[in-house]
């Protein structure tokens, strides 16, 4: 840290200040840049130190410009690219044995999870284990087949009586976000079937839940038509399934804790099981419909306190427009929620992203137009509050790291970093833009308990970024098609 901030910035970034203090679990952290540092030592340190620097600073380029770093890749093969701070390398390898589908990272907590969708139509389980070395095979822990296949007398019954043989396991095509949870509690995934209309819910038990790790169906549904997206709230209690005709809105129980309220006293076992089990049979009825047209929409649930989901804003990547929902627990089922806010855009939203703190006080939804430009827009008050610097090529993918930074890729292949907390009332601050990738940028995404995002292009290149330091870790070579 102290070498590279010795040597100045890199090319596509710069340094606007001397400190960085950055506030919240597992980042405080003081980071100095020894350039701007030194002015405020006494003589006889502050000439030492400007000396040592200037020794360090051109030893360390010396060095780079004998030893470039490389661009790794998941075959082994070694190319020479950029000049990089450090190279990205694979730590852990999960190879299923047929194609991953889908794949999605969450669940927080002290055991956070990987659940990986196959065209086999296995839902598997992965929890990061600890290495010191590079590549080694990464095995699941838990899998699970959710669509099992049609027996010859229901496809007799669905297809009027015309012979059909059996359906194998049906691929996996949608993968919800997986829900948060407390320590030992499971926590819950939604998977869509690729070609056909089911749609199962399955809650993840990692290791340290009783009896885990493992997974576990809990009801399977059937949408109007092939679920295009399905969005489960952070909570686990909504799921929005997209299709070509609709959303459909459904309610989900609560999990079943590892003390149940028979535990306590409360109810008997056999009455709580009843009342979830009923809960479970009503995930099937829908609770509110919207219509559906054109792309598929972008959907963001809003929370008023943490862990209760107040209303819906529908983002459609063709249109102006955005849409606010509400979900009034007194509406009739079956029937359109409420539309809180419409709002029209001056240009398609090609982006998008929440960013709500904590205790649901702020709730900012930032908007990437087709333009170039980002919006923020604040839900409290259905407003814009801030025109972030414009792109020079259409927005593709946003992202945000808990309320301290926000990230910006478009077209392309430039990456704008944000420091959201550097001035009072939501003033973000541009403090990088990075130019490391040559194609545009198709997904970005920040892990919950470190200040670092992950970018990925159209030609399958990761870069890895440590936002403190508006800085490149290392690029990643996965190849064209890849996600």
């Amino acid at each position: 840290q102290t070498r590279q901030a010795a040597m100045g910035t890199d090319e596509g970034s710069f340094v606007p200040s001397a400190t960085y203090h950055l506030t919240g679990d597992g980042d405080d952290l003081d980071r100095f840049d020894p350039d701007t540092v030194a002015g405020k030592l006494p003589q006889p340190e502050r000439r030492v130190a400007r000396v040592l620097n200037g020794v360090i600073g051109d030893a360390w380029a010396k060095i780079e410009e004998r030893h470039p770093d490389v661009v790794v890749s998941l075959s082994g093969a070694q190319q020479k690219g950029r000049e990089l701070e450090t190279a990205a390398v694979a730590t852990a390898v999960a190879r299923p044995s047929s194609n991953v589908t889908a794949a999605r990272w969450g669940g927080d907590g002290p055991a956070p999870v990987l659940v990986v969708g196959t065209a086999a139509g296995q839902v598997l389980l992965y929890e990061p284990v600890a290495t010191t070395g590079y590549v080694q095979d990464a095995e699941s822990q838990a899998t699970l087949v959710p669509f099992e296949a049609l027996d010859a007398e229901d496809a007799a019954e669905n297809e009027e009586d015309e012979e059909t043989e059996p359906a194998g396991p049906a691929p996996i095509g949608a993968v919800s976000a997986v829900s948060q949870r407390e320590p030992n509690a499971p926590c819950r995934v939604v998977v869509a079937a690729a070609d056909d209309s089911r749609v199962a819910v399955v809650e993840v038990y990692p290791s340290d839940c009783e009896e885990g790790p493992r997974l576990q169906l809990l009801t399977t549904i059937e949408a109007q038509s092939t679920a295009s997206a399905v969005v489960l709230s952070r909570d686990g209690r909504w799921l929005a399934v997209a299709s070509a005709e609709n959303i459909t809105l459904h309610r989900l129980p609560e999990s079943q804790q590892q003390e149940e309220p028979a535990a306590l006293g409360q109810i008997s076992e056999e009455a709580a099981q009843e009342e979830f089990d009923a809960s479970v049979a009503e995930i099937a009825k829908v609770a509110f419909v919207l219509p559906a047209s054109g792309a598929v929409p972008t959907l963001h649930w809003v929370f008023a306190t943490p862990m209760e989901a107040t209303s819906l804003l529908v983002v459609k990547p063709d249109s102006h427009v955005v849409a606010k929902y509400g979900l009034r627990a007194d509406a009739e089922d079956g029937g359109a929620p409420p539309l809180y806010a419409a709002w029209q855009m001056a240009a398609n939203v090609s982006a998008s992203c929440l960013l709500q703190d904590s205790d649901g006080t702020t709730s900012i939804l930032a908007l990437g137009l087709a333009s170039g430009t980002v919006l923020l827009w604040d839900l409290q008050i259905d407003m814009c509050r801030e025109v972030l610097k414009r792109h020079e090529k259409a927005v593709s993918a946003l992202a945000v790291h808990r309320h301290k930074y926000l990230i910006a890729g478009a077209a392309d292949g430039r990456v704008h970093i944000y420091d959201l907390a550097a001035g009072p009332n939501l003033s973000p601050q541009l403090i990088a833009v990075r130019s490391d990738l040559t194609a545009p940028v198709q997904d970005l995404a920040c892990p919950r308990d470190a200040a670092l995002a992950v970018a990925r292009d159209g030609k399958g290149i990761l870069a890895l970024y440590d936002l403190a330091r508006s800085a490149l870790l290392g690029r990643l070579a996965l190849g064209a098609g890849d996600r």
